[in-house]
């Protein structure tokens, strides 16, 4: 079945402009067809949220809140919101909890780390746009994205050369240490951030990032166990094994190491979804944007069908790929709504 596409009347995204993301950069090198979809025409669906895609938007946000220092009114709209989110969804009781559960532990997280407040932050939650040239390309494009902190290295004040950290945390169900412990130094999200901070910090020496990552609690609900109760029980067990569910890694990085990174994966990466975009005919109302609904005129345009299948299950475009079923999605706004001064302030 083919439905017709919703009008999308908005100023298409360009790479050179609007910029790209390490999540829509690894979007593309997964399946170009999923970018064109997710980024070129801004398709989105609502739809249910697996709970650990659920628990860590919520824990995200409102401990984005927290770090900034956001006012108390600001952090309670956005957990009502998220509550109001939870009452609609399928799966209501069972979305409720893990937005209570997120709740629950942020408040525990910081006190976890709580000599965090000693730190000197530069940045939290800072959003960043840092122009890189690619060879073999006119413009360069614009690398984009948040840091969640970055911090001077203690004892290092006075130095005529800033030393700092990059600081990121993250979510997780399942924590395979073993393999964290081989793979965070060549993380893509990380490495592309420091790449970026380089960008725009030449002059600073950046040894690495503090990689936190928040447990969400696998405790289970018992058939008739009050949600008060069983939110007791998370309490009691986060309280009780606090090294169970707040885990941090420090990875420090050579700045050859990001060369490295950068010449075999970034640029390369870079080079294929600019030939990509260029692949495409001019808008024909935006003669200096591209037409994504061309696609069959993109000689560099095609489809990876493994792309459709995840971890959390089928992905939320794969009526539109496989159907060309557009029925169901929406035209969102901004190309990166994460990144919308709103998200967080």
């Amino acid at each position: 079945m083919t439905t017709k596409k919703k009008q999308n009347n908005l100023v298409p995204w360009s790479p050179y402009v609007e910029g790209v993301t390490q999540s829509l950069l690894v979007q593309f090198l997964h399946c170009p067809e999923l970018c064109r979809l997710g980024y070129g025409l801004r398709l989105s669906r609502q739809g249910d949220m697996s709970p650990s895609i659920l628990f860590g938007s919520v824990f995200h946000e409102l401990s984005a809140l927290v770090s900034v220092g956001a006012p108390q009114e600001r952090y309670d709209e956005a957990l009502l919101r998220w509550k109001r989110f939870a009452s609609q969804e399928i799966m209501a009781e069972q979305a409720m909890q893990e937005v209570l559960m997120a709740e629950l532990i942020i408040p525990m997280y910081f006190q976890n780390w709580t000599k965090d407040k000693k730190l000197k932050w530069i940045y939290r939650e800072q959003n960043f746009s840092s122009s890189f040239p690619v060879p073999g390309f006119k413009h360069p494009v614009v690398l984009r994205g948040r840091w969640d902190g970055v911090f001077q290295e203690p004892g290092t004040k006075g130095r005529k050369r800033k030393t700092v950290w990059l600081h990121d945390t993250k979510t997780k169900s399942m924590i395979d240490e073993v393999r964290l412990d081989k793979t965070l130094a060549y993380d893509f999200q990380m490495l592309f951030y420091l790449e970026a901070l380089h960008v725009q910090h030449p002059d600073w020496t950046i040894k690495g990032f503090i990689y936190d990552i928040v447990r969400r609690p696998g405790l289970r609900r018992k058939k008739t166990e009050p949600l008060q109760d069983f939110l007791e029980r998370v309490r009691s067990d986060v309280l009780d094994r606090p090294s169970h569910y707040f885990l941090r890694y420090h990875v420090s990085v050579q700045r050859e190491q990001v060369v490295d990174w950068r010449d075999r994966v970034l640029v390369p990466a870079l080079r294929a979804l600019l030939r990509w975009y260029e692949g495409f005919p001019p808008h024909p109302e935006f003669p200096d944007r591209k037409d994504f609904g061309r696609w069959e005129e993109n000689p560099y345009h095609y489809i990876n069908p493994d792309a459709l299948n995840t971890r959390y299950g089928l992905h939320g475009l794969y009526d539109a790929v496989i159907y060309q079923d557009y029925s169901a999605y929406d035209v969102r706004e901004h190309v990166h709504p994460e990144l919308e001064e709103a998200a967080i302030l």
